[in-house]
């Protein structure tokens, strides 16, 4: 509002300059001839309040005086009476050759000098202006700027700052700070601190007690790393390609790609166990309950109840205490295999390549390079032949297999015919579907009585309708005949010459025309 009517003033002034005239409201004294006001005149406020106890208004406002004297001066004033009779005034404004502006009353004070000296002030709220200086107070706040080089201010919980040529800024208040200046930050929420300085280093820190503290350091430069978590008692760094790592449970001591080594720490509830690794030479780790060792062309794992070695020309396992045991020459050159479980009461071996043979409760298998045998008990049994003919039975029936042409099988349920690629024939409960490439083609629907069959250039159609069947046979192009419980019709050339009799009327074609020769229409 002040900058509102400071502006409306000086446009008034502007305006007016030609004018010189004196404009004001009723005079509060008595004056002579002169002009002189009379120091004995009682004003009509004081007069109206004589002889009576009425309480006397705070002030009584004055009408506005405007004076014009250009260019050299431009005037505004209001005065304010109070029950004393003593002149107080309330708002005086002036103008001085359209370079000095005075503004002085109880809220608001000025004195500018266009264009370069503003002091100014609202209320309590006080700012000076000096060309490029900026100088701005409050109760809570203030501000001071260089335009454009410096921007500084405080507030109540906290300020900011920023130098524009140098892309510095900062601002901070009581639960937050943030910091840039080209490269280098520094960021605070809280208790969390995060600074940097692009890209050669960034570190932060997050908790508010030190119990909690999180920790973390890189410089990229030097491929380093390094975080530590104090509630959970575990660090990280990493130093190219070092890599150490700590927790409660192991520690973990890496050079990457070559060594890997982890340690356990049992005193604060891990398990002792140590692992190491030196690629490719060697793998070794240790527990309370296993170890492992592994060289080029050897492996050795043990447990408390299994043992295995891995050798190129000797294997050996057990596990479950021996119930199941493993026993191979090779597996390079696999000459002999043999494998018993006590527990399943199963048994196999075999010498390669010339036999292997299987039992257990379930079933019994053996192989030869000429034929093999295979049965689940119960359940199915099949016949292996060189090179590829399987032969068997199961539940549902019996299939004989020559791979990879000829495939037959006959069940209760299904059965199928294939010698690939002529002839393929599937049957089922639903239906049947015979194919004799390239001449045979039919099609069976058991749930609809329908059948569609092509055999070189005829056609056969059928379908279930209400009273019987539909059926129709066409000699392509030649002949085509059909017959339904309403009828029976035939045709030569698609109708050139014709019949066709239902049960009231009767029709003979000439030429692809009907005409009929008996019935009503």
């Amino acid at each position: 509002m002040n900058s509102f009517y400071t502006i409306v003033f000086l446009s008034l002034s502007l305006f007016l300059l030609p004018l010189c005239v004196e404009a004001q409201g009723q005079e509060p004294f008595s004056t002579d001839s002169s002009g002189a006001p009379d120091p004995l005149a009682i004003s009509p406020a004081i007069a109206a309040q004589i002889g009576s106890d009425q309480e006397p208004e705070p002030f009584k406002m004055d009408k506005p005086r405007t004076s014009f004297f250009p260019p050299f001066y431009v005037g505004y004033q209001r005065r304010a009476w109070d029950a004393n009779e003593k002149l107080f005034p309330f708002d005086e404004q002036s103008l001085y050759c359209l370079l000095y502006y005075r503004r002085r009353s109880v809220s608001h004070d000025a004195d500018v000098f266009f264009p370069l000296f503003w002091k100014m002030r609202e209320q309590e709220n006080h700012t000076l202006v000096v060309g490029p200086w900026v100088s701005r107070y409050v109760p809570d706040a203030a501000d001071r700027w260089l335009v454009p080089l410096l921007f500084t201010g405080s507030r109540k919980e906290g300020g900011y700052f920023g130098i524009p040529p140098f892309l510095t800024f900062s601002y901070w208040d009581t639960s937050s700070a943030f910091t840039w200046s080209i490269l280098y930050f520094r960021s605070r929420q809280k208790q969390d601190i995060s600074s940097g300085l692009f890209p050669f280093y960034m570190w932060g820190e997050k908790g508010a007690l030190e119990e909690e503290k999180k920790r973390y350091l890189a410089i990229p430069p030097l491929l380093f790393y390094s975080q530590f978590d104090a509630l959970e008692s575990s660090s990280l760094t990493v130093a190219g390609p070092i890599i150490m790592k700590s927790t409660p449970n192991r520690s973990y001591f890496h050079v990457v790609p070559l060594f890997f080594h982890i340690h356990g720490n049992p005193k604060t509830g891990g398990e002792r166990e140590t692992h190491t690794t030196l690629l490719p030479l060697f793998h070794t780790g240790h527990t309370e309950r296993e170890s492992l060792l592994v060289l080029p062309g050897y492996l050795r794992h043990k447990t408390p109840t299994s043992d295995t070695l891995i050798t190129p020309f000797y294997s050996r396992a057990y596990t479950r205490g021996q119930s199941a045991v493993l026993t191979a020459m090779g597996p390079i050159l696999p000459l002999y295999w043999s494998h018993h479980d006590t527990d399943l009461a199963s048994r196999s071996y075999g010498f390669f390549p010339l036999f292997y043979a299987s039992s257990s409760p379930t079933g019994r298998d053996f192989l030869t390079p000429l034929v093999g045998r295979f049965e689940s008990y119960g359940i199915y049994q099949r016949w292996w032949f060189l090179p590829t003919w399987i032969v068997g039975r199961d539940r549902e029936g019996w299939e004989a297999n020559l791979y990879p042409l000829l495939y037959v099988r006959r069940g209760i349920a299904a059965s199928h015919t294939v010698v690939v690629p002529l002839f393929w024939d599937y049957a089922s409960a639903k239906g049947r579907t015979t194919i004799g490439f390239p001449g045979l083609w039919r099609f069976e629907s058991v749930s609809s009585q329908s059948v569609t069959q092509v055999v070189l250039n005829t056609l056969y159609l059928q379908k279930r309708v209400s009273g019987g069947l539909d059926w129709q046979f066409h000699f392509l192009p030649l002949f085509s005949c059909g017959a339904s419980p309403q009828g029976h019709w035939w045709n030569m050339l698609f109708g050139l010459v014709g019949y066709q009799k239902s049960t009231q009327r009767e029709y003979l074609k000439a030429f692809w025309v009907p005409f009929r020769i008996s019935g009503k229409e």
